[in-house]
């Protein structure tokens, strides 16, 4: 090979090594770019999730107050339902009104919305457990999930705390647990 041939492989060489690191080095930015970007938006979803969480607690709370002062309101009222006739008809007026105010589906519609976007699915691993846990079950685990006490729960759902630990352990049989296993400890892991 004479030098001018050697010259232009020398050459080819270098530019093809030029070439293959500019490739590589432009490789590594994007690499390093989509990982912050990555990292970016994972830091967006935390916020989301927090104050998704920070939603929801605040709905449970609010259900749980709102539902315990309607059980105190009730009982007030059936007090003076004893007393002289004049209160009487205002007696039936506050109770529609209550009864009315206690829909517990447009509640729940609002609490299960905010609960969806916190603990994804969680109402879909547990019709995967057992296929015929109904609506109110599904809707106790979520609070059960949620931490609250039977009492807080029977409040919410306007019942007794009794039918709560009833259904409670109901629905321990339904999804298979033994009698060791806690309920809420199992809800929290799905």
């Amino acid at each position: 090979m004479d030098t001018l041939t050697k010259g232009l492989y020398a050459d080819g060489m270098a530019s093809t090594l030029t070439l293959s690191r500019l490739l590589v080095f432009g490789y590594r930015q994007r690499i390093k770019k989509n990982k912050v970007e990555c990292e970016k938006q994972e830091e967006i979803y935390k916020q989301e999730i927090a104050h998704k969480k920070k939603e929801l607690a605040s709905q449970t709370l609010h259900l749980v107050q709102k539902n315990t002062f309607i059980q105190e309101l009730m009982e007030n009222l059936e007090n003076i339902q004893n007393s002289p006739e004049k209160f009487k008809m205002e007696f039936r007026r506050i109770v529609m009104l209550q009864r009315k105010e206690n829909a517990p589906d447009k509640d729940w519609e609002v609490f299960k919305t905010y609960f969806t976007e916190v603990h994804n699915d969680f109402d879909q691993k547990l019709k995967t457990l057992s296929a015929d846990v109904s609506e109110k079950e599904i809707r106790l685990a979520a609070f059960s999930r949620m931490n609250l006490t039977t009492k807080e729960i029977a409040a919410t759902m306007n019942v007794l705390s009794d039918s709560i630990l009833k259904s409670k352990y109901r629905l321990k049989k339904k999804l298979g647990l033994d009698k060791e296993t806690d309920l809420n400890t199992f809800l929290n892991r799905l």
